[in-house]
């Protein structure tokens, strides 16, 4: 597993269940895809998860194991955290309260990040 570009998701939160789990599936199978570089799903819009986003979440769990992409989560919110405790998806990957924290590994230089419109990549650059 690389250190370089990382792959940032926004956790699809507000929308139907069919849409959200159709557009978050087709943008992680995107991201993993384009290379080894961890998948960052960004929770920080989710006050709260229900069965359903629990249910989609550890879908993407399971394929990023299953390709073995590092995945990285982005929980903002202290009801988000604990129920993540509680699940244990907070055993198998990281955690972070930040999206700033989630970016920061040695060496990265750049994030790719996808819409949940699906919308072509767009690279931003950040420094150190």
């Amino acid at each position: 597993m690389s250190n370089g570009p990382g792959v940032v998701l926004p956790f699809p939160c507000g929308s139907s269940f069919a849409t959200r789990r159709r557009a978050m599936r087709k943008a992680l199978l995107k991201a993993l895809r384009l290379s080894d570089a961890p998948v960052i799903v960004d929770l920080a819009h989710c006050p709260t998860l229900n069965c359903d986003d629990i249910d989609l979440l550890l879908d993407c769990l399971a394929q990023a194991v299953g390709h073995s992409t590092k995945l990285i989560l982005v929980a903002v919110s202290p009801a988000v955290r604990v129920l993540l405790d509680v699940i244990r998806v907070s055993s198998l990957v990281p955690v972070v309260s930040s999206l700033e924290e989630a970016l920061n590994v040695p060496r990265r230089s750049e994030v790719v990040q996808f819409k949940e419109t699906g919308a072509a990549p767009s690279s931003l650059a950040w420094s150190a």
